[in-house]
């Protein structure tokens, strides 16, 4: 019962859970790799804001945004998002500017989690902690300890015999019957 207490608790707190970068694969023919790829969030049903890159690029943003490119295709793997959620596109820039997009995803990562949010965090977090020290000090303080009775004589025929020594204290010795 108290492992499934303690799965609960670890449950609600978030410690179990993980965050997760969230993945775009961009696939393009083989005719445009010359092209410079592009990352950006959707303003409109035509627009975009974001970065251009070239092929040699392996981060965007600081190191929030990871790219892994392969024969005919680019691997976006986000792991912040700087400008919040919303639906992202990968593709290639032409040299009119012209952007082809290869993919989008909407992607529900919170770059900047709320006050609220950091708070609430914490405060989960040491109740936990509390709960867990309430729970163990309650367990030692109220089990009784084990306490062994020995008698003068057992059932196996043992004797305690008490030996007086000169300085007045006695000393139980046993003796087999």
């Amino acid at each position: 019962m108290q492992c499934l207490v303690l799965i609960f608790l670890l449950m609600q707190t978030d410690i179990c859970k993980s965050e997760e970068s969230q993945t775009l694969v961009c696939h393009y023919d083989p005719e445009h790799a010359d092209l410079q790829r592009v990352w950006c969030k959707k303003n409109s049903e035509e627009c975009c804001t974001g970065f251009a890159f070239g092929e040699k690029i392996t981060a965007l943003d600081n190191g929030s945004v990871e790219i892994n490119n392969t024969v005919n295709a680019f691997t976006i793997t986000v792991h912040n998002l700087t400008e919040g959620n919303g639906m992202y596109w990968c593709g290639l820039m032409f040299k009119n500017h012209t952007i082809m997009k290869l993919a989008e995803k909407y992607l529900p990562i919170s770059a900047d989690p709320s006050l609220y949010e950091q708070v609430w965090s914490i405060l989960r977090l040491t109740i936990f902690v509390l709960l867990v020290l309430t729970s163990v000090s309650t367990c030692l303080l109220t089990s009784e300890p084990v306490k062994k009775k020995i008698s003068d004589e057992g059932n196996d025929g043992i004797r305690l015999r008490d030996r007086r020594h000169t300085d007045g204290h006695a000393d139980k010795t046993v003796t087999e019957e």
